[in-house]
């Protein structure tokens, strides 16, 4: 009920705006696995192998005032008790969201849905049609939450991190220089549970944010912001450095802080705490060479019913990736090399960064800590039909579980996949 509310309210607001002949957009992107093996399992054509999501559809329309958005993730996937061909198809609705632009100059913004967008740069205009494991998969912020909330994860988003039922709405004033935006999300929308001040006075969403953003002239752009959900709380800083004579050169330096209090916690009478820091670069060299770096350090107080004092977490990313445009003018042909490295097991196939012990563990060998690495080593090469279509394939070796201090002794694992990527947009 909460959602068809927000969306007719939402289409009533722009049933004026869009009057004037709108803008059209539209993108198809299939993401697969042409062959992954461990070298003790093959496995040909794989659709769900890469990334959390094989397919993307992404529709919108918009003026200058006005506009909608709609993103639609195919799934597919097979069960030997359905009937009768035995193949669930399911639609399932990512993005749909809708905004207005009004003043004098536009400069107030009012949105409601839920959408994948941030305040803060991402630093990762490299990343082209092969993005997702390999290249940039962690937004800013911190890349492992000690919240339920995932509040200090992609702190800049206001529909949060990888959350799959939520609901936002937004308003937004931005003259230029200084920007003020505001909002109040549903993050969990399997829970008719919000936030509560008292029993007397209650809300419908259970998680708050507020941020604040300035330009200074040859200096850069500076951005505050935080969360607020019951007992939990995130804030984070960005800056965004200017460097006049370094055109050249985009940078993100940025610093997140968690805080979870008793009330949510396992272990009693604890309160947790997170911290995340954020470091981008990329450099364009000339109109063929781009270099791109992200690395982020997040470190988490873990949540242990049975430790005393709560162990310490680090989650962490390092990624380097050069670019090579072979055909500048057309732009037809790129290719790059991507080094990644990341800390965690690899519970899924997007690989999560689950926080590796900083402090001894307490099961099995005590004096080990649980440390494990990961490396990701990718060649990929697009080829651009034409503006409207490309397609992405290369080549990815990964080193999982190396380095690896934890008690078990888990051995190394090696494994290689072969992605392909084609996308179509107009």
């Amino acid at each position: 009920m909460k959602k068809i509310f927000s969306l007719a309210a939402a289409g009533f607001i722009l049933a004026g705006s869009l009057a004037a002949q709108p803008s059209i957009n539209a993108s198809v992107r299939i993401k697969s696995n042409l062959l992954s093996t461990d070298f003790d399992e093959w496995k040909f054509l794989d659709y769900h192998g890469y990334g959390a999501i094989g397919s993307s559809l992404l529709f919108s329309a918009s003026t200058k005032s006005a506009g909608i958005e709609i993103g639609i993730n195919p799934v597919i996937s097979f069960d030997e008790s359905s009937s009768p061909d035995k193949w669930n198809k399911i639609l399932s609705l990512g993005t749909y969201d809708a905004w207005v632009k009004f003043g004098k100059n536009q400069e107030f913004t009012l949105k409601a849905g839920s959408w994948d967008g941030r305040a803060v740069g991402c630093v990762n205009a490299g990343r082209l049609a092969m993005d997702g494991i390999d290249f940039s998969p962690c937004n800013p912020g911190m890349i492992s939450s000690i919240t339920s909330k995932k509040l200090g994860m992609d702190i800049s988003s206001q529909c949060g991190s990888a959350e799959t039922n939520k609901l936002a709405a937004m308003f937004q004033y931005d003259n230029g220089s200084l920007e003020i935006r505001g909002s109040a999300a549903n993050l969990d929308f399997t829970s008719a549970d919000g936030f509560s001040m008292n029993d007397k006075i209650a809300f419908g969403v259970d998680t708050f944010m507020a941020e604040v953003g300035y330009k200074i002239p040859y200096v850069g752009r500076v951005l505050v912001n935080g969360k607020f959900a019951k007992d939990e709380l995130a804030a984070g800083a960005f800056f965004e450095p200017a460097f006049p004579f370094l055109k050249n050169l985009t940078a993100l330096i940025g610093f997140t802080g968690e805080f979870e209090g008793e009330a949510n916690v396992q272990n009693a009478g604890t309160n947790l705490w997170g911290f995340g820091a954020d470091i981008r670069a990329r450099y364009v060299f000339d109109k063929n060479i781009s270099v791109t770096t992200i690395n982020n350090f997040t470190l988490n107080q873990l949540d242990v019913a049975t430790s005393t004092p709560v162990n310490v977490g680090l989650a962490m990313e390092n990624m380097v990736n050069m670019l090579y445009n072979v055909h500048p003018r057309r732009n037809d042909l790129l290719v790059y090399v991507n080094i990644r490295h990341f800390t965690g097991l690899p519970t899924s196939t997007n690989y999560d960064y689950k926080p590796t012990l900083l402090t001894a563990a307490e099961s099995g060998n005590s004096s080990k800590l649980d440390w494990v690495s990961n490396f990701r080593i990718s060649n990929v090469i697009e080829y651009n039909f034409n503006e409207n279509a490309k397609i992405d394939a290369g080549i990815a070796f990964n080193i999982l579980n190396c380095f690896n201090n934890q008690a078990s002794n888990t051995d190394p694992v090696f494994t290689i996949q072969v992605p392909l990527a084609f996308q179509v947009s107009f």
